[in-house]
């Protein structure tokens, strides 16, 4: 397989897959969530499939965080330094971004002509910040910040299992695990790892599989049962959606998409955090001001708006994102 054969260390279609499901959550937002901007039921119908680029970076941080963890022989007594890189890695930029969030609203309320919302309670920035928002029943400050708590609650599961000796009853699990998944979505609600664990652990499995700790033919198997329990659990799109994204990964590996894709792949946390502020809140601005009596209109704000987004995205990775990634690697995960 193409994907053992040809990696050293680096996957670049990661890079491009993760590009391709930045700007569908961003088009989804852009389009789909202004009222009244999309109005055509059927491009509605089809932008919306770009949700489901949530669903690849599931599947991807499945096979980045386990794969980093076992080429770093984690164990238990690691948990501290682990967590602090992910936190360095991550926290400065979802920081800023709830800050933005909050400034945000008297110039939302400016382009919009609307009363201004109330600002955020000191309570909610701190349910926000520590992502305790799932266990509150409280909203997020953003729209997509619930994929955080989802991912931050999988690096915790990671942190657990990987640390545990391989055994032969976790390789016996290896097999219950997806049918396990189908027990655990139906009793947790999208707001928790549990309800997604098919993806992730699909790129677990593909991680395992590059550190020779399964063969080819268990991986199959194993993929095979993730795609039945996503069937089950999220229905046939979804499911698709997990096994294309697999496949790409496995047979493509060293696919790099083009200079844009891993352009976008770069920068795709900024722009997945940072889109819902800039590009919608420059539709619902346009709505307002301008008139849209032709598509080439309509369609042009849409890409202003895509633009806009993706370059306030590159400030934010420049500035914030970047060095937080290198100071992340300065951390070693053994002392």
């Amino acid at each position: 397989m193409e994907l053992r054969q040809a990696n050293n260390g680096q996957i670049p279609v990661i890079g491009a897959l993760r590009g391709v499901a930045a700007l569908s959550v961003a088009l989804f937002h852009i389009i789909n969530s202004p009222t009244g901007f999309e109005t055509d039921e059927a491009v509605r119908r089809i932008v919306v499939s770009g949700a489901h680029g949530v669903q690849v970076f599931f599947v991807i941080s499945g096979l980045v965080i386990p794969l980093s963890l076992m080429r770093k022989g984690y164990q238990w007594g690691d948990f501290g330094r682990f967590m602090v890189k992910r936190s360095i890695r991550l926290e400065p930029t979802y920081l800023v971004v709830i800050a933005l969030g909050v400034l945000w609203i008297p110039i939302r309320s400016f382009l919009l002509g609307e009363e201004m919302l109330a600002f955020p309670t000191a309570s909610e920035v701190f349910l926000n910040v520590f992502y305790l928002i799932p266990f509150t029943g409280g909203e997020w400050i953003n729209a997509v910040f619930w994929t955080l708590g989802i991912e931050l609650q999988f690096y915790l599961l990671c942190a657990f299992v990987f640390g545990m000796k391989r055994s032969r009853l976790t390789d016996i699990g290896m097999y219950a695990l997806p049918l396990l998944s189908i027990l655990l979505a139906g009793q947790a609600t999208e707001m928790f790892v549990f309800r997604w664990l098919d993806f992730f652990i699909a790129g677990g499995f593909i991680a395992m599989y590059l550190e020779g700790r399964i063969v080819t033919e268990k991986l199959g198997i194993l993929l095979i049962l993730c795609q039945f329990s996503a069937t089950i659990n999220h229905g046939y799109l979804l499911a698709a959606i997990l096994t294309v994204t697999s496949l790409i990964i496995l047979f493509m590996p060293n696919r790099r998409g083009g200079t844009a894709l891993q352009f976008l792949g770069n920068q795709s946390y900024s722009l997945y955090l940072l889109h819902p502020l800039v590009g919608t809140t420059l539709v619902n601005g346009a709505m307002r001001f301008l008139e849209f009596d032709e598509p080439w209109i309509h369609w042009s704000i849409v890409i202003a708006s895509t633009i806009v987004s993706i370059c306030s995205a590159q400030v934010l990775y420049k500035w914030i994102e970047s060095p937080t990634m290198r100071w992340s690697k300065a951390v070693r995960l053994k002392s």
